[in-house]
């Protein structure tokens, strides 16, 4: 019996220094894996946000096209002027007056 447990002791005691001296896992594998999977994620994220914004540079293209339809020359138009209370005025040069669309 004492033969048996002797047996057994020094095999598991030959075991354990085996198992004690598994490499350390490198903390710079860690970092790494941590930023492939942050890109990864971010990757997903901008990617549905890029396929929404495609739609909304779509509708701004066509409002931008309306609104200098409408406007016409630009350089019809005296400089913007803020008024006291907020307001936003864009006057046309007087030599215009009777040249482009009505708004």
């Amino acid at each position: 019996m004492k033969q048996i447990t002797l047996t057994a002791l020094v095999a598991l005691s030959l075991a354990l220094p085996a198992t004690a001296q598994t490499p350390a896992p490198n903390p710079d594998a860690e970092i790494s894996e941590g930023f492939e999977q942050l890109s990864e994620g971010l990757r997903r994220l901008l990617g549905g946000l890029l396929g929404k914004a495609d739609e909304a540079g779509d509708e701004i293209g066509q409002g931008w096209a309306r609104l200098i339809e409408q406007l016409g020359d630009l350089s019809e138009y005296e400089a913007p002027e803020i008024l006291p209370n907020g307001d936003i005025l864009i006057r046309r040069k007087p030599e215009a007056e009777g040249k482009g669309a009505e708004i």
